[in-house]
């Protein structure tokens, strides 16, 4: 049977809309194994409890789901909405006293359900209980909202009655639109194409106009007006909401259809020039430049003799302005300076049009601001640009140079979900993301609440957790992590777990590859080298030539004593255990093998000792006794096996060897002669080769015996000893590098049990001479 552990997470507990409430509400979940890992991509059961007044109490209700969860173990579901197994959800009195969520899992899709958690429903679904409410006292005017809906002439209101409003009018119309000719029923049609103009830059935004309606005159913004006072003589009234054009008492027509689409979203390229060439009115801009003839509005100056005649009348000419020329006046316009002025000046009609920054001018006419046609963003080559002013979405008084105030996403890339560049504020979460997304690292599933993602494949799945980097994992609860490829161990998502990871540097290489080069947990344990410190300070290292600790420490100015490493153990709890300074175990199968390995150089001009290690233990409590230095040596290897190795001269106020009776067997009195052995030793004088090998051999004149002659008497009393290769810190420098040295060795302590021996077989000897002696000197042949 699979071991479960599941992070709870209540995401939503209802979502509803005014018009009705939904019987159900979310849940979402992270489950994992016994080992700590998800449950990734496993279809899974789970059994929903509602209990009633405690985490033990009765059940009002309970279903059964059936779910797989993502590979990161999260699964979703709606509670209320599965397979009912007792009870009705739509029965429970949400308002009698407190309501338990409890959660059983069987990780094998079954139904031999697992507990993993009853948790207290702290806030009750509001929209459920207020489903079940007879009345309101929540003082909420919006969930009572109610809307009104109109089918052909019957009036509705949600939750209430209907009223038929067809005997209200009997002068109904219609409006109704084919192509651009706008028609009313009962009267006539009007062509609205002079209203529409040409677009050739595909922008639907800038071409966007309003239409508006003053008594019975109909207007375009940027067209033409038309008259429908003559259309109907009962009397209607024509609005415009947004696209809507509306009639009283009739129907709707949507001119969405009429507003040209425009592609560019630009809308400083629809300004237009007016051209006038001759009596040619030209509007430029267009790929397609429209000409309009001028002729029929100008005054005609081309004028034939019937027309002419037609403006005279006994001899005199009627001219528009109201002056009457008779033939005398005409008879003076001999010379150019007779001519009225008025008539002389045949360019009078003429007129220019000019731009000054935004106001367009018409000599001898008005002017025109075009302010409110232009954009208020300036344009430079492929740039548009604006160097005042802020930005705002959501607001219309932005407070900074761009703000978006708004309870949604914000996104800058192609889309939420997948692979992409992309910049993310993920509101429903709080969440943001900045970097690469790699597969589904930033789908909803994999955000976690408040958390920030950045980098590349980066995911911060717990609550408030942060990653960056490049593919880094934060799962925990307020996780920390960063470098590339971390371990980033799933733990409690939602919640604080001491045991869970709080900061990780990863230095992995691939996703099959994790590791994590330096971590500390919740619980306050480091880890170098190691996702899963099991001490305070845990150290990992599976390189030979690396030192797992080097401390360099050099000190030119202080006269006071220095430490490289100072450890000050202090356990005076009762009945405590054995306390350590320092503890080492270490296993080498290939090389030599060192517990502690010390060197200490002296260079001090005074006499000042230097000590490789120097240990001081002082006891006052208890019997348990004092160690200044304790070591242990075991193991099945064939050669030599040392506690304690010293490659020179020791030192000693006392020692002690094993000898208690209760340590022994096999007892038994050595037989040997051992005089007669000793005396087959030859007891010599000599000097040690010293400095070969780098053997820090006594110095000077020494007595002892050769290991060769003791070997031949006394074999167990001879020890083949190996001396390791010194390491290159041991060497002085231009040293030659030396390999070890193997070399016999005497036991001299234990040859002193046979020396004792010696002396008991001489006492033997000397007791059986004496009694000789006696025996000889009660002899009267003797005393003669």
């Amino acid at each position: 049977m699979k071991k479960l552990y599941i992070s709870i997470a209540l995401i939503a507990l209802c979502a509803f809309s005014f018009a009705q409430v939904p019987d159900m509400f979310n849940y979402q979940a992270v489950a994992y194994d016994n080992n700590g890992d998800p449950l990734s991509e496993d279809l899974i059961s789970v059994r929903v409890s509602i209990l009633h007044g405690s985490a033990n109490g009765i059940s009002d209700y309970e279903e059964s789901h059936l779910v797989t969860t993502n590979n990161f173990g999260l699964f979703s579901l709606k509670i209320g909405g599965g397979q009912l197994l007792s009870g009705s959800f739509e029965m429970i009195n949400w308002s009698a006293g407190s309501k338990f969520l409890q959660i059983e899992i069987d990780a094998d899709g079954g139904s031999n359900y697992q507990p993993v958690g009853t948790v207290q429903l702290l806030s009750v679904p509001y929209a459920l209980y207020a489903a079940a409410s007879p009345d309101d006292a929540d003082a909420d005017p919006e969930n009572e909202l109610q809307d009104i809906s109109l089918i052909g002439s019957e009036l509705s209101i949600t939750g209430g009655s209907s009223i038929e409003l067809s005997a209200l009018d009997t002068d109904d119309q219609d409006l109704s639109l084919d192509g651009t000719n706008l028609s009313i029923t009962d009267g006539n049609t009007v062509d609205l194409a002079t209203l529409l103009t040409e677009d050739l830059d595909n922008d639907p935004s800038n071409e966007i106009q309003d239409i508006s309606l003053t008594g019975s005159e109909l207007s375009i913004t940027g067209g033409s007006t038309v008259e429908l006072s003559a259309i109907d003589t009962d009397d209607q009234d024509l609005s415009l909401s947004g696209t809507s054009l509306s009639i009283s008492d009739g129907n709707s027509v949507d001119l969405v259809g009429l507003i040209p689409e425009n592609l560019d979203n630009d809308p400083t390229n629809e300004i237009q020039d007016l051209l006038l060439n001759s009596n040619i009115l030209t509007i430029t801009n267009n790929a397609t430049p429209t000409d309009i003839d001028l002729a029929p509005y100008l005054d005609n100056t081309n004028l034939n003799e019937a027309t002419v005649e037609s403006y005279i009348t006994n001899g005199a000419i009627n001219l528009a302005n109201g002056t009457t020329l008779n033939g005398n006046s005409l008879n003076d316009w001999n010379s150019l300076a007779n001519i009225p002025a008025d008539i002389a000046n045949g360019d009078q009609d003429e007129q220019s049009l000019s731009l000054s920054g935004t106001t367009l001018t018409l000599t001898n006419g008005g002017s025109v601001s075009l302010s409110s046609f232009l954009s208020p963003w300036t344009t430079s080559g492929t740039n548009i640009y604006r160097t005042s002013g802020n930005i705002g979405i959501g607001t219309t008084s932005p407070v900074t140079a761009l703000q978006v105030y708004a309870n949604r996403d914000v996104l800058f890339g192609s889309s939420m979900a997948g692979n992409g560049a992309r910049l993310i504020w993920d509101y429903s979460s709080r969440a943001f993301r900045a970097g690469y997304s790699a597969a589904s690292s930033w789908n909803e599933d994999s955000i976690g609440l408040y958390s920030s993602a950045f980098g590349f494949g980066s995911v911060a799945l717990g609550y408030m957790s942060f990653a960056t980097g490049f593919y880094t994992r934060a799962k925990t609860y307020s996780g920390f992590s960063i470098g590339r490829y971390n371990v980033g161990a799933s733990g409690t998502a939602a919640s604080w777990a001491t045991s869970d990871p709080l900061f990780e540097v990863g230095n992995g290489t691939s996703n099959t590859n994790r590791n994590n080069a330096f971590t500390i947990r919740k619980d306050g344990r480091v880890a170098i080298n190691d996702a899963t410190p099991d001490y305070l300070l845990d150290i990992e290292n599976t390189d030979k030539s690396m030192r797992s600790i080097y401390i360099n420490h050099d000190n030119t100015s202080s006269s006071s004593n220095m430490y490289s490493l100072y450890i000050n153990a202090d356990n005076t709890a009762s009945n405590s255990g054995v306390s350590y300074g320092a503890y080492v175990n270490i296993t080498n199968n290939n090389d030599n093998v060192y517990g502690i390995y010390s060197l200490a150089y002296g260079d001090a001009t005074d006499d000042s000792p230097a000590y490789g290690i120097y240990t001081f233990v002082d006891n006052d409590n208890g019997s348990g006794g004092a160690y200044g230095i304790y070591a242990s040596v075991s193991g099945t290897t064939s050669g030599v096996k040392y506690a304690g190795y010293f490659n020179g001269n020791v030192y000693t106020t006392g020692s002690y060897l094993p000898s208690d009776r209760k340590l022994k067997t096999n007892l038994r009195p050595v037989s040997k002669k051992a005089t007669t052995q000793l005396m087959q030793l030859q007891v010599t004088s000599f000097e040690y080769l010293n400095g070969k090998n780098n053997m820090r051999l006594p110095e000077g004149r020494q007595t002892g015996l050769i290991a060769q002659d003791v070997e031949k008497q006394f074999p167990e009393l001879v020890h083949e000893v190996v001396q390791p290769a010194p390491s290159p810190e041991e060497l002085e420098e231009g040293a030659e590098v030396v390999d070890a040295v193997t070399f016999k060795a005497v036991d001299y302590t234990r040859l002193i049990p046979y020396l004792v021996k010696a002396i008991q077989e001489q006492q033997e000897e000397i007791e059986s001479l004496k009694e000789r002696l006696e025996v000889l000197e009660q002899d009267p042949l003797n005393n003669r």
